[in-house]
């Protein structure tokens, strides 16, 4: 399985999500077709997405955090590359909640999604750190 780049944090002045990764995108689609092997295309998705959550709310999904808020960043973060665990956990659920659906046309979705359930994956509350991204509670 081949996939798109997730799209960055960028905005244009109305406030719409746009795409950053110039070329990329379109040249995996068109491997994908070329080798007939399955593409998730990310990058459409993940616009999509962010346009939903908007300028203020994608903040929550990248790694965007007020000074003192993380003793990793004492002087704050504005990262529109990099996910916090729930943005790393949506674009997850990107993937795996219509596998059919978000392949580009070169094959069908593979078996092994068979009886996954977004819903499987467990979403830590914010600042929890008992429960790992993948639900596992920690010592």
């Amino acid at each position: 399985m081949l996939a798109t780049p997730v799209e960055r944090r960028r905005f244009d002045a109305d406030g719409h999500a746009y795409a950053s990764h110039g070329d990329y995108p379109q040249a995996m689609i068109s491997l994908g077709r070329a080798t007939r092997v399955p593409v998730v295309d990310l990058t459409a998705d993940s616009m999509r997405l962010w346009d939903q959550l908007g300028v203020e709310g994608t903040k929550k999904a990248f790694l965007w955090q007020a000074p003192g808020e993380n003793p990793n960043f004492p002087d704050g973060v504005s990262d529109n590359t990099h996910f916090q665990a729930h943005g790393a956990i949506e674009v997850a659920r990107l993937v795996v909640s219509n596998p059919a659906g978000n392949l580009v046309e070169v094959g069908r979705a593979p078996e092994s999604f068979a009886g996954f359930s977004p819903e499987m994956i467990a979403i830590p509350r914010s600042g929890d750190r008992s429960v790992s991204p993948t639900g596992a509670r920690r010592p």
